[in-house]
Formats: structure tokens, C-alpha cells, sequence
């Protein structure tokens, strides 16, 4: 029986890419090293800090701060109120709000704090890859693509945060195997579930790394072998084909409702995943080792059961409080059997799939630096520069320019991820020892699946929950091939750094990834729990007129508002006697009757209805001849009718 050999600590082919830290070098390296960490920490943290109160989405805030205060209430997601997610982070923003005061401003700063520990786990994992200084600039260029774009504590950031954190846990592994960082990552990938259902996504990316790290061993293990002691696995292998097998007919059949809606569906989110299967296939048909089936699968599930031991002990302590109310049901019903019907509902497509030449353009040229001497390199990244600089300046007036220059960041995980693994199935040597092949392929892999965020809402805001995993991925895959590169690679780096600073930030989640819009985040809402958030002047005079106008007619009674309305009961400090956040996530509130038992309650005192729904259905007909009826005073304030009785 074979034994497994050890990994290497660092990469003998790569030596300048890891930190000062892991490659034992002088003092004075380790120092600049934590000097440029902590001016990066210091600029990040400024720039979020400035950003922290700036921009308003109302269903998104009051739909995380009305959870939040339901549960501060002592109620329980799924069970005395339909939780529009996993549940985890309602706890974590109800804890915020318990620290700091019940006002829109508390998750914000519990966001700030996992941001800032966010940005030594970035740069310790970008200095995998590439020089201290690279390194603190690619943290800069994630951030400007992050958080700052749209500061809300919404689950997307905590997947992005987790997911870092357990790549993170995963490189060290690979340098030194233990199994207290497979149990990290593997606490990383269960916390990020209970923010967000997603996270499961970060778990299989990490499971495909498994598979990918066993046939590296299991190759090299029997590289030296003699030709007659060569046997094949079968049952090994038909155990791994069979599994890439059910997991890409999974991927298929759940994006299957919108697969043929647009093309960008498929390259998105089936392309990258097929690419990352392939190369396993591929692999798996290649190994000839010595290694038996009973090797082969402890080599596998010694990283596994860690990984998921630590991914079930979130849930698992989670469901606690569920199993004591007898609400289990509740809780797995919500998170999986209406995944579908909440598809259906709440959707938005990707770009058309013409948008992705220009990140095909870029690609090429890429590729064809290593064909050109350095004067044709210096021309043909002074010719990009061209083409970037006339982008920017255009962008601001032209739509075609800025879609052009949006382009080319929104397309990059397909192609990254296709060309990836090409490179480690063809190119393999220039990673340097299997320990570096295994890094390029972990980011490759959690990145792929980590962009399903962008399912099925593919709004341009859910690229930025994973823009950070991409710039990471790209410092993998082009470290070895980033000499002759180095020209064209930095005027791609300022591009972008300069786009998102100055063209996607300003104009805020409403016009980004479709036009430039000057910041106009800059009124007050003077409500006190508004937490002097800086929001549109449009928004800010319609919630300082609304609330008022709620509380002075409504007094000690109750209010009914609907549908979409999560806000407004936060800002107005009344209680939701529905279980509602979102009216469309459950079916109930559809029904006549549903609704004229709030409206008939006497308890309630003024309804408001809300003309544009952002994801529910309009106010029916019926609905509003009712209101009228009970409630013949009226007044309307922006979207919304305020009907009350003298």
C-alpha cells in the first residue's frame, strides 16, 4: 500500500510569490510586508468608512432591520415570520442592534467590522501569489470593486467575507496539512450558509478542491513506479465521475427555469463549472498510480470529514431553537422546497452574451504577449491604454462606452476559469510543484461557484459580491506568466481601479453596470431610526413626509402596509401583525381573505399601500375599493396611499 508523500511548505518554483512570513525571509522583508498591510488596512478602512452611510434601497434595509427586530421581539425566523433567507444573519443583526440602537445605521457598522477583518485575509491570501506590494494593490482593487459600492449588510457581503476566510484556511492546508484548517474552512462554509443559502456553493467549490488535491497526490505518489506495478483504480474513479456527473445535472436542472431565457445564462453558470469538471475527468483518466481504492478514497474523506464537520456545526447549533419550538419543518421547508417558486418570482438576466467581447478581446491580447518582443508588448499595451482612456472619458456621457468598459470586469470568471484550467492541464509546469497547482485550482474553483450568487438575480451589484474571489483567481492564474505581461496587466489594473472609483461607485446600485450618474446619495432622513443615513433627495422627502403622516394618524393603534413595505413599519416604529417581509414570498398574503382580515382588524388604524411593489404584485383592484371604504381619508406620499379614518 502506498503512502502519501508531504507537500512541500512553499512552492520551490515560486519562492517570491509567498509572503515574508511563510518563506522564512529577513526581518526587514517581513516588515515591509506588515507595513504595507497595514497602509492598505488604513486606506480601506477610510474609504469604506466614508462610504458606510451612503446609499438607500428601502425594501433591502427594512427587510433586514424589520427580521432583525422580530427577532428582538423574541420571534423566530421561518417560524413566526417568513425570514427572507437562512436566518443566521437576521441573529447577527438583531445582536447589532442590541449593541449600537434599533436604527438602519447598527448593521451597518457590524459590517464595517467584518470588512475590516476581511482585509488581512485578502492580502495574506494575494501574497500567495505575488509580491507584497502586488499584493496591497490587488486588496485596493477588490475593495473598490466591494463593499463600498453599496454598504448595506446584506448576506452577499458575509458569503464574499466567509468564503476569503476559508480560502484562506485552505491555503495554509496546502502548505502545512492540519486538520484544524480543513475544520475552519469548513466553519467558514457553514456561517456562510446561514447568512445566505449560497454559501452552499463556497462547500462545492471546496469538494471539487478535494478531488482535485487527491488525484495531484495520487499521481505523484506513483510517478516513480515501474510500468508492471501500474493499476488502475475503478472503483475510485467511478466514484468521482459519477459524483462531477450529479453535479453538473444539479447545476443544470436548477437553473434549468431560466436556461433559455438568454444565453449568458449558460456561459455564466454552467460554462465554468463544466471547464472545472472537465479538468478532473480528465485528470482522473490520466492516473495510473499504484495507489488502491482504500488509499485513494482515505486520502479523500481525510479531508472531508473535517471540512464538514465544521460546516455542519454552525446549522447544527442554529437548529437548536427550532427543534425547541417544534419548527423545523418550517425552517427546511423555507430554504429548500420554495427555492424553486422564488426563482420564478424574483429573477433578472444576465447581459447579452455580445457584451463579452471586449473581455475576449482582452484575453487575446493577454495571450499574445508572450508571441511579442518588448516593444511590441510596450505598443500594443500603449494601444489598450488608448482604448481605455477614450472608454473612461466617454463612459460618462456615452452608454455604449461605459457598457464597454463594464464589460470587460462582468465576463472575466467564464473565460478566466476556461482558460485556468487549460493552462493547468497544458501548462502545468509553469505552476511549479503540485502544492501551486492546488492553490491555482482552489481560487479557480470556489470563485466559479461562488459566482452563482449572481443566480437567479443577475443585477450588477451581485457581481461585486464576487469581484474580490475574481481579482484573486486572476493574481493565481497569471503569476507565472505576468513578466511579459506586466505592461498591459498594469493599464488593465488602473482601468479598472479608476472605472470603479470614479464611474460604477458614484452613480450607485440603480444606474451601475448601465451608465455613469453622478452621487446624489446626499440627503438626511430625519427620522430617528433612519441612522443619518445619506440617501436620494427624492427618497429622503418622501420617508420624512410618510412617517410622519403614519404616526400622527395612527397613534397607539396598529398599521397594515403592503405590499413590500418593510420599511415603512421599521421607520414608523409599528408592529407587523402579518408574516410578511416580502408579500410574494408568501403565498397567503395573495388571498382576499388574508387581506381583508388585517384590514378589517380594529386594531389597525392606518393602512398603506404601495402602488410599485419592487418584487410583489400590485395592489389589486378589490383591495383598494375595501381600503377606500374602511379608510375614506387618503393622501399619497411618492409610491405610496396613506388611507386612514377620523
Amino acid at each position: 500500500m502506498a503512502t502519501t508523500l508531504p507537500e512541500p511548505a512553499v512552492p520551490a518554483a515560486a519562492p517570491e510569490y509567498s509572503s515574508a512570513r511563510a518563506r522564512g525571509g529577513p526581518r526587514r522583508e517581513f516588515v515591509r510586508w506588515f507595513v504595507i498591510l497595514l497602509v492598505v488596512w488604513a486606506l480601506s478602512g477610510l474609504y469604506e468608512g466614508v462610504h458606510l452611510k451612503r446609499g438607500f434601497v428601502p425594501w433591502d434595509a427594512g427587510a433586514y432591520a424589520e427580521s432583525a427586530v422580530r427577532v428582538l421581539h423574541g420571534q423566530l425566523p421561518h417560524h413566526d415570520f417568513v425570514e427572507v433567507y437562512t436566518g443566521g444573519l437576521t441573529y447577527l443583526n438583531a445582536a447589532a442592534m442590541r449593541a449600537f440602537g434599533v436604527n438602519l445605521a447598527s448593521e451597518r457598522l457590524m459590517l464595517l467590522a467584518f470588512f475590516l477583518a476581511w482585509i488581512p485575509a485578502l492580502y495574506w491570501t494575494a501574497s500567495q501569489f505575488c509580491r507584497d506590494w502586488i499584493a496591497g494593490g490587488l486588496v485596493l482593487l477588490a475593495v473598490a470593486w466591494s463593499v463600498p459600492n453599496y454598504s448595506e449588510a446584506v448576506p452577499s457581503w458575509y458569503n464574499l467575507f466567509f468564503a476569503t476566510f476559508g480560502i484562506a484556511a485552505l491555503l495554509a492546508y496546502v502548505k502545512r496539512p492540519a486538520w484544524k484548517w480543513l475544520l475552519l474552512a469548513g466553519l467558514c462554509g457553514g456561517f456562510s450558509f446561514l447568512a445566505k443559502s449560497v454559501g452552499l456553493c463556497y462547500v462545492a467549490g471546496v469538494l471539487l478542491f478535494f478531488v482535485f488535491r487527491e488525484q495531484s497526490i495520487a499521481s505523484k505518489s506513483g510517478a516513480h513506479e515501474p510500468v508492471q506495478n501500474v493499476r488502475r483504480t475503478p472503483s475510485y474513479a467511478t466514484f468521482v465521475l459519477t459524483s462531477l456527473a450529479m453535479f453538473l445535472a444539479l447545476l443544470v436542472h436548477l437553473i434549468s427555469p431560466l436556461l433559455g431565457a438568454a444565453a449568458g445564462e449558460f456561459v455564466l453558470f454552467v460554462v465554468p463549472s463544466a471547464a472545472l469538471c472537465g479538468v478532473l475527468v480528465a485528470n482522473e483518466l490520466r492516473i495510473h498510480g499504484p495507489s488502491s481504492n482504500l488509499v485513494r478514497f482515505a486520502e479523500l474523506f481525510r479531508m472531508c470529514i473535517p471540512f464538514s464537520i465544521g460546516a455542519l456545526l454552525p446549522f447544527l447549533v442554529f437548529l437548536i431553537s427550532f427543534l425547541r419550538a417544534h419548527a423545523t419543518a418550517s425552517l427546511l421547508h423555507d430554504l429548500f422546497a420554495q427555492a424553486s417558486s422564488r426563482i420564478a418570482l424574483a429573477h433578472d438576466l444576465p447581459d447579452e452574451i455580445v457584451t463579452i467581447v471586449p473581455t475576449i478581446f482582452l484575453a487575446t491580447a493577454l495571450a499574445l504577449c508572450t508571441r511579442l518582443n518588448k516593444t511590441l508588448r510596450w505598443i500594443l499595451a500603449a494601444c489598450v491604454a488608448g482604448l481605455f482612456a477614450a472608454g473612461l472619458v466617454l463612459a460618462v456621457s456615452d452608454y455604449d462606452s461605459y457598457i464597454g468598459v463594464w464589460s470587460v470586469g462582468y465576463w472575466v470568471i467564464p473565460v478566466l476559469v476556461v482558460a485556468g484550467v487549460f493552462l493547468l492541464s497544458r501548462s502545468g509546469q509553469k505552476f511549479g510543484e503540485p502544492a501551486m497547482r492546488q492553490r491555482v485550482f482552489l481560487l479557480l474553483s470556489v470563485t466559479a461557484l461562488c459566482s452563482l450568487v449572481e443566480f437567479p438575480f443577475s443585477s450588477p451589484i451581485y457581481f461585486c459580491y464576487v469581484a474580490p474571489l475574481t481579482i484573486l483567481a486572476l493574481a493565481a492564474v497569471l503569476h507565472p506568466f505576468a513578466r511579459k505581461r506586466r505592461p498591459l496587466l498594469s493599464v488593465v489594473y488602473a482601468a479598472l481601479l479608476i472605472f470603479a472609483v470614479f464611474e460604477v461607485t458614484p452613480g450607485f446600485i440603480y444606474v451601475m453596470g448601465y451608465r455613469y450618474h453622478s452621487d446624489v446619495q446626499h440627503a438626511t432622513m430625519h427620522l430617528s431610526r433612519a441612522g443619518d443615513l445619506r440617501v436620494d433627495p427624492q427618497d429622503a422627502a418622501i420617508y420624512n413626509e410618510l412617517i410622519p403622516l403614519i404616526r400622527a394618524h395612527a397613534g397607539g393603534g396598529e398599521i397594515y402596509a403592503a405590499p413590500d413595505c418593510p420599511e415603512v413599519y421599521f421607520l414608523s416604529g409599528y408592529r407587523n401583525l402579518t408574516p410578511d417581509i416580502y408579500d410574494f414570498l408568501d403565498p397567503q398574503s395573495e388571498r382576499p381573505d388574508a387581506t381583508r382580515r388585517f384590514v378589517e382588524d380594529p386594531r389597525i388604524r392606518v393602512v398603506v399601500l404601495n402602488d410599485k411593489p419592487p418584487l410583489s404584485f400590485s395592489v389589486s383592484d378589490d383591495l383598494h375599493r375595501q381600503v377606500a371604504i374602511r379608510f375614506p381619508q387618503v393622501k399619497t406620499v411618492g409610491t405610496f396611499e396613506v388611507h386612514w379614518r377620523d
